[in-house]
């Protein structure tokens, strides 16, 4: 999934996604949460498992900050919003290595 709407909808409803931090997730949620710094099968299960572990209050604490992150993308203008993180990625990706 390439544009980030599900990773979005998990975030407004609080529940964190394991996801790539080098994909649309690492633009999106920025350090709400911890990502995958490997697209393998192992980080994904190390993720996995630390969101599986979190302390009520640690989950709760998890929970307001993707729902706060998410209203970024909020309406009225979240489209705008969303556009606007992508083009940033987009310059940021193509600073970094241009093609």
């Amino acid at each position: 999934e390439g544009f980030g709407y599900p990773i979005i909808e998990a975030a407004r409803q609080g529940c964190p996604v394991v996801a790539w931090n080098q994909g649309t997730a690492g633009d999106l949620l920025a350090d709400a949460i911890p990502l995958m710094t490997h697209l393998d099968e192992a980080d994904g299960a190390e993720l996995i498992g630390q969101f599986a572990t979190l302390s009520s209050n640690e989950r709760e604490l998890t929970r307001v900050r993707l729902m706060e992150r998410s209203q970024r993308f909020n309406r009225p203008g979240q489209g705008a919003r969303f556009m606007q993180v992508i083009r940033e990625a987009i310059a940021h990706r193509r600073s970094i290595s241009p093609t």
